[in-house]
């Protein structure tokens, strides 16, 4: 397949005989369950989100590129989730952070990113 083809997407998140990361949010694939779409291709492997399995169909047939783009827009909402949760604790120097507050603030990112990446792809908008 050319390279931002469509299949490439898979192709980065997949291949494992076994379950390894969820091939729309990136968290752990615990569930055994992917797509494949048929017999003998690339599976999808899912996590336990419910959202990702209504996503995987569109996330496997995406091509490299417009995936990466939302996952660019997902990244940069994930940014403001944790921006607005230092703005919330009246800090902007990591480095103050309380281990509490450095969880918190990573969990902001990690799980914005996850959420937001959801939520556009079901909601199809346009990454551009």
């Amino acid at each position: 397949m050319s390279a931002g083809g469509k299949g490439d997407a898979v192709a980065r998140v997949k291949g494992d005989r076994e379950p390894v990361i969820c091939g729309v949010c990136r968290r752990r694939a615990n569930t055994g369950f992917g797509w494949a779409g048929k017999q003998g291709r690339p599976v999808l492997w899912l996590c336990d989100s419910p959202e990702c399995g209504r996503a995987a169909r569109s996330v496997y047939e995406m091509p490299t590129i417009e995936l990466d783009r939302y996952e660019q827009r997902a990244r940069d909402a994930a940014g403001e989730r944790a921006g607005a949760f230092l703005d919330a604790i009246g800090k902007t120097d990591l480095a103050t952070l309380t281990p509490e507050e450095w969880a918190t603030f990573l969990q902001q990112v990690v799980v914005g990113f996850e959420d937001e990446l959801r939520r556009m792809l079901l909601a199809r908008t346009a990454p551009f």
